[in-house]
């Protein structure tokens, strides 16, 4: 993905660690998906959302800031990791839905896929205009900002009339 083009292009690293990237991010998914399930669920909800952000944010920081290979590579297990998480996360309220859980699977499904052929698209544009680097970082403030607004928008309390 938009790892080995940074890889590539402006860490100047060479293609077999490039590919390596790729592959520890991979590894770090399987395990991830394996082996978070147990700590989950021994997490509010609204804690292991927050981990997983700070995980995606902290990974996402470190590719657009870092040009070494380790610390790629740390970046690339840290968002397997919150991929992971959020992803099991989802599927953990999808299956407590009490309406038909197909049509909601199928509309998750779509919005996921959705979002990540808008993401890429949009993240490969913008990418031309301010490097991969700036996009990362960009990026991770984005979703930085977003979550904040969520978090405050849902803390606030109605006042009584």
């Amino acid at each position: 993905t938009l790892i080995i083009l940074y890889a590539l292009r402006e860490a100047g690293l060479s293609q077999f660690r490039a590919v390596a990237l790729v592959v520890s991010e991979g590894v770090g998914a399987v395990l991830a998906l394996f082996g978070l399930g147990y700590l989950l669920r021994h997490l509010s909800q609204s804690l292991a959302y927050g981990l997983s952000l700070v995980f995606g944010i902290a990974a996402l920081l470190l590719i657009g800031l870092s040009r070494d290979f380790v610390w790629l590579a740390l970046a690339g297990v840290l968002l397997s990791l919150a991929a992971a998480a959020l992803h099991l996360l989802n599927m953990n309220q999808l299956s407590q839905q009490v309406q038909d859980k197909s049509k909601v699977s199928g509309l998750f499904q779509l919005a996921s896929m959705a979002g990540g052929f808008v993401g890429a698209m949009a993240g490969g544009v913008i990418s031309y205009l301010i490097g991969l680097g700036p996009l990362f970082v960009c990026w991770a403030l984005l979703i930085l900002v977003i979550a904040l607004a969520w978090y405050t928008a849902r803390r606030q309390v109605p006042v009584a009339a």
